[in-house]
């Protein structure tokens, strides 16, 4: 399980490969904000990729959950220590398992 930020989401989602959480960590969970961010704010400009949040949202593998201020804390602490580049790394999967894995 992982806790994921919107830039993740938003990029997975327009490459068409948020199946890739699914698959690497299973459950993953998003800050209300995030929600209002990815999915809220994307319906009112017409953002791609904002149904395929919502998809996941449905399928429950993707669960808005709010974080008490200690898993704030330990998940800020995370990031700050190289987090973002496990999330930097899902990313360039996707963009290679887009590349490599979908005739075009």
């Amino acid at each position: 399980m992982i806790i994921a930020d919107a830039s993740v989401l938003i990029a997975l989602a327009k490459m068409r490969r948020l199946d890739l959480l699914d698959s690497v960590y299973g459950d993953v969970l998003i800050e209300p904000q995030v929600k209002a961010e990815t999915v809220d704010a994307g319906k009112k400009i017409s953002a791609r990729g904002v149904e395929r949040i919502e998809k996941v949202l449905d399928d429950g593998w993707l669960q808005v959950a709010r974080l008490s201020s200690n898993e704030k804390s330990k998940a800020h602490s995370i990031v700050s220590k190289g987090g973002l580049a496990q999330a930097s790394r899902v990313h360039r999967l996707g963009q290679l398992s887009q590349t490599h894995c979908h005739p075009g």
